[in-house]
């Protein structure tokens, strides 16, 4: 049987190769055309040898195989070992360098028993997510759903991910309970891991936020304390000051609304620095704005409830809803005061309501008592202060009238509150003057006016004594005299050296351009709140009856001063020799006349180191500084104190009284220097008085009717 053509053109094919391989080339149409023709005549002749055999099973490598019956399109995979052109060619699916290979976990293959490729099954690394997968072990994250590596979740039941325990721990799963593996903290609902990688569970003292703490032990109930300023909060009953700001605890002040610190209500009372209104919570009354807290409520405050509040200047006066304040209560205005003065600040800085317009100067208008200014213990007061006179009444359009005498001495600090009065009332001018005639003072007559200043130099001199004089307010309150009897040398007015008009103690101070340029005196040594508070002198008779007058009321007269002394020799009662040298009770100085200094001075303040200086003012005591120069006669039916009287009776000046219509009763008293008017039987007032005498020793006391 004959093959078909294209059967015996592939024999003769290879045919012609195997013997290219093997016979050297012969000429053409010579021997290899005989061989072809005699293997057809061999194909003609061979017997048949049935079906074809397959192609990849013909023991040849033909067609596109990449190896004997492999490869290609061949239908068979190719064995480890068999070339290959890739990884299909191989049963491995493994094809490197042109060889098929033995499968392994990293040849970017999928074989063996993996179920993507180079992860899944026995050998290969476990596969990502998205991967093919036959059960989950096949999967990095333990789970494998349809075939398909799925991602780890925290519901999933299986540890995997960057879990630490299953289902929690790592970054994406929630932190785990107490008990449960840890890396860290962080891994722990209580952020606590111990030592053997266990979650613990969480206490109030561990130094960690946790549980429901909303700050590090603290805040979120469940018996945590209360987190302080800058601690975590989820609301204000997280924190010690009720205020959540932006999840931290904020400081306690008294504007955020809430009731917290130690305030009593909200934002008020406590140490909050913030009073409370009427009806709102309180403790004590300072937590109240009126200072008045009744069953733990502020009430609003009246001008009888015994406390200093509203506008109130002192308790329950002052102000523009209470009573006036009476003298040595707290003033901030003259309409705070019944007496409508309200004084100058003290060394304490507190402004006081003072007696009369006089004492309206801290100098001398509210130093007079016990001790020095700006000493400790000290005990001083109104220096307008006065008490009622025994027996010593008068009748004015029907209505009984108590006289009133001051119980000091006149400082020179209240006669200073008048010239600056009337010099502000006068724009600059002290026209003392024209105010007595506008106020006519039944004490002057009419003739004793041109004594009175109507500026610092009258305009014309005032013939007196046979003399012109200068009534002005300079010389008035200088060294000028105005009695003939009274000379330079024994007035004590002046201020010179012991060979020019000889030693003086005036009280009332001029600064150096009118004591040296204008009155042609020594400077003074002591300073001007020094000189004003000590009992006025060197003042005439009329300038203190129109002083009296101003300040609302007169000049002493001699029955209000007897009655003031009482019976008694001295004011304080019958000391066998008039003076206890031991406690110096007074400033009367019995063997120290002029100007000795032994005995030495009762008194010397502030002390110059040289007692025989031409100034001697030091030696002149502020009004109430020894006291036991205290009247006997009793205040208790009077003042409810029957210690208290009137002062400095018995020395320090001689003091003048007044009779009216310009005459004036002459001396009482004892003085500083020694000179002794008392008379004792009817306590001074045993001479005359020049109405224009100025004396170093002689004052006065005011005298008022009520």
């Amino acid at each position: 049987m004959r093959r078909p053509l294209f059967a015996l053109t592939g024999a003769l094919a290879t045919f012609s190769v195997l013997h290219a391989c093997s016979t050297p080339a012969t000429p053409a149409g010579s021997v290899q055309d005989a061989s072809i023709a005699d293997a057809l005549a061999l194909e003609d002749a061979a017997p048949d040898a049935g079906p074809p055999v397959p192609a990849n099973e013909n023991g040849r490598r033909d067609g596109d195989e990449t190896d004997v019956d492999c490869g290609g399109t061949s239908g068979k995979t190719c064995v480890v070992g068999q070339a290959c052109a890739g990884g299909a060619d191989c049963a491995s699916a493994s094809c490197i360098s042109g060889a098929c290979r033995s499968p392994s976990a990293s040849d970017g293959a999928k074989n063996g028993d993996e179920t993507d490729i180079d992860c899944g099954g026995a050998i290969a690394a476990r596969c990502t997510t998205g991967r093919h997968c036959a059960v989950a072990t096949d999967c990095k994250a333990k789970v494998c759903e349809a075939g398909t590596c799925l991602p780890p979740k925290a519901t999933d039941g299986i540890r995997n991910g960057d879990e630490s325990d299953v289902d929690c721990g790592g970054f994406s799963a929630p932190t785990c309970a107490a008990g449960k593996i840890c890396s860290s903290g962080a891994d722990c609902a209580s952020f606590l891991c111990d030592p053997n990688f266990l979650c613990t569970a969480p206490s109030l003292n561990d130094g960690v936020k946790n549980g429901t703490e909303t700050g590090v032990d603290c805040g979120g109930g469940n018996g945590a304390p209360l987190c302080g300023a800058g601690g975590g909060c989820g609301a204000g009953s997280d924190c010690t000051s009720g205020v959540c700001l932006q999840n931290r605890c904020g400081e306690a002040t008294n504007n955020d609304g809430v009731k917290n610190g130690s305030e009593t209500d909200i934002d008020c009372g406590g140490q909050s620095g913030k009073s409370c209104g009427a009806g709102k919570t309180c403790e004590k009354a300072v937590d109240c704005t009126d200072l008045v807290c009744t069953a733990l409520k502020c009430v609003t405050g009246t001008a009888a409830d015994g406390v200093k509040n509203r506008d109130e200047t002192d308790v329950d006066c002052g102000g523009a809803n209470a009573p006036k304040c009476v003298t040595a209560k707290l003033c901030v205005a003259d309409a705070d005061c019944a007496s409508a003065t309200c004084g100058e600040a003290g060394l304490d800085g507190k402004r006081l309501c003072a007696d009369r317009p006089s004492c309206r100067g801290y100098y001398g208008g509210r130093t007079c008592g016990t001790g020095e200014v700006g000493e400790p213990n000290t005990s001083h007061e109104d220096c307008c202060k006065s008490y009622s006179v025994p027996g010593i009444t008068r009748v004015v359009n029907g209505q009984n009238q108590q006289a009133y005498l001051n119980k000091y001495e006149i400082t020179a600090g209240r006669i200073r509150s008048w010239v600056n009065a009337i010099t502000a009332e006068n724009n600059g001018k002290p026209d003392i003057r024209a105010w007595v005639v506008a106020h006519p003072v039944a004490q002057l007559s009419a003739a004793q006016l041109d004594m009175l200043p109507s500026d610092y130099w009258n305009p014309a001199n005032f013939t007196y004594g046979g003399n012109a004089k200068n009534f002005g307010l300079y010389p008035n309150l200088g060294p000028e005299l105005y009695a003939t009897a009274r000379i330079a040398g024994s007035s004590g007015c002046y201020l010179g050296t012991k060979e020019a008009r000889g030693y003086g103690h005036p009280n009332y101070y001029w600064p150096d351009p009118v004591q040296v340029g204008q009155l042609g005196e020594a400077p003074r040594i002591l300073t001007r709140e020094q000189l004003d508070v000590k009992a006025m002198n060197c003042m005439t008779p009329v300038m203190f009856a129109a002083f009296c007058a101003w300040d609302g009321g007169e000049m002493m007269s001699t029955p209000a001063w007897n009655a003031a002394w009482g019976n008694q020799v001295w004011p304080w009662g019958a000391a066998p020799s008039g003076y206890d040298n031991a406690a110096k009770i007074t400033n009367y100085n019995p063997s120290g006349t002029s100007f000795a200094t032994n005995p030495p001075f009762r008194y010397a303040f502030p002390f110059p180191g040289d007692t025989t200086q031409t100034d001697q003012s030091f030696a002149i005591a502020a009004p109430g500084r020894f006291s036991g120069d205290v009247a006997s006669v009793s205040r208790a039916g009077l003042m409810g104190n029957a210690t208290d009287s009137w002062m400095d009776m018995g020395g320090n000046h001689l003091e003048w009284g007044a009779a009216g219509n310009g005459v004036f009763s002459g001396w009482a008293g004892n003085s500083w220097e020694g000179h002794a008017y008392s008379g004792y039987a009817n306590h001074g007032m045993a001479y005359g008085l020049d109405p224009g005498d100025k004396y170093g020793k002689g004052t006065t006391r005011c005298m008022y009717w009520k």
